[in-house]
């Protein structure tokens, strides 16, 4: 029954439960009674001693530790408190100890004689040139057909195709498609 409740004889305790019924405990709960005098302590310690008030007030979160242990079977000086979990994690992470870093399982490149070759002649076994990506393009771009029109009585009109290159031919070859040899 409810007015069995051994919890009830601390509804006392919170003047705010006297006037309303009170569900906010997970965010602002009710302030207990004794709460008001122990944070107007609280102040005066901080308005008279300033920074050297932590002399009382460092004990008093220790000995909370405590009481919240006792509730889960914890020995003294076993809980500790902190007003931030992040940081709190942060604390406890760096107590831990890391194993050292494992090496990496990927062997660094070296270069294969063929590769080197290549570089330091800036040409292929086959005599054409090594080009990047951006200069590959361009090359490629030369392939061009081109409509040359003779200003002559019979305005003569030649069409030209340009004769691809080794590198344009293994383009077309590597994208499966036929070298334009012919104008249509």
């Amino acid at each position: 029954m409810v007015g069995d409740d051994p919890l009830l004889r601390w509804r006392d305790e919170f003047p705010i439960l006297l006037r309303y019924t009170y569900l906010i405990s997970n965010s602002l709960g009710a302030m207990p009674r004794g709460a008001y005098d122990s944070l107007h302590q609280y102040a005066d310690e901080w308005a008279s001693e300033g920074v050297t008030a932590w002399h009382h007030w460092l004990p008093e979160v220790g000995r909370f530790g405590d009481e919240i242990g006792r509730l889960f079977g914890a020995p003294p000086g076993t809980v500790i408190l902190h007003q931030n979990i992040s940081a709190l994690q942060a604390i406890l992470a760096s107590a831990l100890d890391y194993p050292p870093e494992r090496p990496d399982p990927v062997t660094p490149r070296d270069r294969s004689p063929q590769a080197s070759a290549k570089t330091a002649h800036k040409h292929q076994p086959d005599g054409e040139p090594i080009r990047d990506f951006t200069s590959l393009l361009g090359h490629l771009a030369t392939l061009t057909r081109n409509t040359i029109t003779f200003n002559d009585t019979n305005n003569t009109t030649i069409k030209k195709l340009s004769e691809p290159t080794q590198t344009q031919r293994r383009a077309f070859e590597l994208i499966g498609a036929k070298v334009p040899l012919k104008i249509k």
